[in-house]
């Protein structure tokens, strides 16, 4: 939701938040596709359903949380400013997270 978010956060016109959300729509896709794939080749049968239901709370979990905290926040520091900080945490998140040790080296080894 990063584009999606950042293009929200800007104020942008429509053309450019349509665009950011299916750019983002795209990514969120193949991410699905890729992150799928890696789980059902890297991990075993006889765990694959605990790992899955880890990841899906894990993943999931906290949405109701930052969605009770979205309205109180966006009210606080407005709207706009939220959608703008939360793409540039977002990005800074996946960003730290592409650059983890573990990942590269299990990339290198494919």
């Amino acid at each position: 939701m990063t584009a999606e978010a950042l293009a929200l956060g800007l104020a942008a016109p429509l053309a450019v938040v349509a665009a950011a959300a299916a750019l983002t729509g795209v990514a969120m896709g193949a991410q699905a596709v890729i992150f799928q794939t890696a789980v059902q080749t890297s991990v075993g049968t006889a765990v694959l359903a605990g790992v899955t239901a880890i990841d899906l709370l894990g993943s999931e979990g906290g949405q109701p949380v930052g969605y009770a905290l979205a309205g109180p926040a966006a009210t606080a520091i407005g709207a706009h400013t939220l959608l703008a900080v939360s793409a540039a945490d977002m990005l800074t998140a996946a960003t730290a997270f592409a650059f983890l040790l573990p990942l590269r080296v299990a990339i290198r080894r494919e």
